[in-house]
């Protein structure tokens, strides 16, 4: 699991965003359906706490 950051801008705006997800093909998809038409500006993926506290 992993955590990711991204800044993206929706045409009208620019937003931070975060969602725990387990790979960057789920993060798109979760970027897809949550704001649609949008360009990524940056993007960071770390291990999520929960999975670190796991190992």
């Amino acid at each position: 699991m992993f955590q990711f950051t991204a800044l993206i801008f929706t045409g009208t705006r620019q937003q931070l965003v975060q969602h725990q997800c387990d790979d960057e093909q789920a993060f798109t998809e979760f970027l897809q359906r949550q704001y649609g038409v949008h360009v990524c500006i940056w993007c960071q993926k770390q291990a999520a706490e929960n999975s670190l506290a796991a190992e």
